[in-house]
């Protein structure tokens, strides 16, 4: 991974995104992306960057379900963040953005 800016972001013509927390982040680094399910990461895309807030959509479902509510199809959500939130930012081996949420409860 590597290290870019929000201005990269806000110019970015991607279409996909991973959005992690900073256990996520740190996840990644230390190659555990099998973790990343427990750390409420999305991955979406339909990445649309505006002036104060960028979008995309991404898969969401409950949780796990049981017998007989597992026929329940998952659900198509899109998701806006404001770049005040965020952390920092990472560009895959792909080209493609990793934003990386500030931890409000750290208040960093």
């Amino acid at each position: 991974m590597k290290q870019r800016s929000i201005h990269w972001l806000r110019t970015l013509t991607a279409n996909k995104i991973t959005v992690v927390t900073e256990i996520g982040a740190y996840l990644m680094l230390e190659n555990r992306t099998d973790l990343l399910d427990k750390t409420a990461a999305l991955q979406g895309d339909e990445f649309d960057p505006h002036d104060d807030r960028f979008t995309f959509c991404s898969y969401d479902s409950p949780g796990y379900l049981l017998h007989p509510l597992m026929p329940i199809e998952r659900l198509y959500i899109r998701y806006a963040c404001k770049y005040d939130h965020i952390h920092s930012v990472y560009e895959d081996e792909s080209g493609r953005p990793i934003v990386v949420l500030r931890d409000k409860s750290r208040d960093n």
